[in-house]
């Protein structure tokens, strides 16, 4: 997935920290990267944002794209089976 080199562990959160300068520096990475950007926010935090609709389509209809991390399993104890955490 293309996006900026990050640092280890903090990988690009160093760089949206300054919620002045954040938006500018989101647009210009999507800019330079095109309609798939990558953006890590420390050692297991994954954005992915995509633009092209052929690209969200295929994210939509598959399941093994749409499986929930294990952040998920951590909150289903109290929030339970709903919109959020899904079966």
């Amino acid at each position: 997935m293309p996006g900026a080199k990050g640092y280890p562990i903090v990988g690009h959160a160093l760089q949206f920290i300054d919620p002045e300068v954040a938006m500018q520096r989101f647009i210009d990475s999507w800019k330079a990267y095109g309609s798939r950007l990558k953006i890590i926010l420390g050692y297991s935090a994954y954005l992915l944002f995509l633009t092209d609709p052929k690209d969200i389509e295929k994210v939509v209809n598959s399941h093994e794209l749409l499986n929930k991390g294990s952040n998920y399993d951590f909150l289903l104890p109290w929030l339970g089976y709903g919109l959020l955490i899904q079966g």
